[in-house]
C-alpha cells in the first residue's frame, strides 16, 4: 500500500475565546496528540497567538499563554505549516488606538502528515463580510522542510471556510 493511501486525522479547532473554555480545548487536544497514532492536521482558529509578534494593538501579549501554546504544540508534535498573506487573521474592526489585529487562525500538523504532503502551503486571503481572514492550504506547494517541533521559549494572529487544495476537500464553518 503507497503511504499516501493511508489514513489520516483531520481536525478543525474552533478555539474558546475565553480562558476557561481555551484550557478544555487544549486539553482534548493534548488528550488527541497523547494518542493519535496517524497522520494529522489541525486547522482554524486557535484565539491565541503563536509568538507575541502575532498581535498588534490592545491588551499586551499574555507571554504565559503564548507559551502554554507552544508546550501544547510541542506535546502534540505539531509544526506550523508557515503561510502566504497577510499577517494577522483577525481583527476587531475598529479604528485608531482601538484597532486589535491577531494571527489566531492557523495549520499545524505532525511529521507524519508533513511526510505525507510534503508540497504544502497555507495562504492567507482576504477578509470579505468577516473578522478572519479565510486560510487556503494548498498541498502541491513545496515548502522548506520544517524540522524542528515548538520549543518553550521567550517567544516576543469564526471563519467561513478553508479549502484544501491538492486533497479535494473544503472544510465549512458556518
Amino acid at each position: 500500500m503507497a503511504l499516501r493511501e493511508t489514513c489520516s486525522l483531520k481536525l478543525v479547532v474552533d478555539g474558546c475565546p475565553t480562558s476557561g473554555s481555551k484550557e478544555v480545548v487544549w486539553n482534548n487536544l493534548e488528550e488527541i496528540g497523547r494518542f493519535e497514532r496517524l497522520p494529522w492536521l489541525c486547522i482554524w482558529d486557535f484565539n491565541q497567538v503563536l509568538n507575541c509578534d502575532g498581535k498588534k494593538g490592545g491588551k499586551q501579549c499574555n507571554q504565559r499563554r503564548v507559551t502554554s501554546f507552544n508546550d501544547l504544540l510541542n506535546k502534540c508534535g505539531l509544526v506550523d505549516l508557515q503561510f502566504k498573506g497577510p499577517k494577522f487573521t483577525w481583527r476587531n474592526n475598529r479604528g485608531g488606538d482601538e484597532l486589535i489585529m491577531e494571527r489566531i487562525d492557523m495549520a499545524f500538523a505532525n511529521s507524519m502528515w508533513r511526510e505525507l504532503f510534503d508540497k504544502v502551503l497555507v495562504f492567507v486571503e482576504a477578509a470579505i463580510g468577516s473578522d478572519h481572514n479565510p486560510l487556503v492550504l494548498d498541498t502541491e506547494i513545496p515548502l522548506q522542510r520544517v524540522g524542528k517541533l515548538f520549543k518553550s521559549l521567550d517567544y516576543g494572529g469564526g471563519l467561513q471556510g478553508y479549502y484544501i487544495r491538492g486533497l479535494g476537500s473544503r472544510l465549512e464553518w458556518s
